[in-house]
């Protein structure tokens, strides 16, 4: 499953309207609720665990997302 997918899922929004630049204050179901299931299903993905500061930092946008995941060595 493609990240863009994930959050689209997580978030319940459409595919279509995830995009790079997509942030928490554009999505109203974007809450702290529904940012801990999107990290786990993160994590479930990819194989990864996330940090406490790292899941703060991606509750801002998709962008912020893919950058700690590519830093955690994920290609995405």
């Amino acid at each position: 499953m493609k990240l863009e997918e994930i959050i689209a899922d997580a978030l319940g929004i459409p595919l279509e309207s995830v995009h790079e630049t997509l942030t928490v204050e554009d999505v109203q179901s974007w809450d702290s609720l529904a940012h801990v299931g999107l990290v786990i299903r993160l994590e479930a993905a990819y194989q990864v665990s996330f940090q406490p500061s790292e899941i703060e930092r991606m509750y801002k946008s998709v962008g912020d997302i893919r950058d700690v995941l590519r830093r955690k060595g994920v290609n995405v």
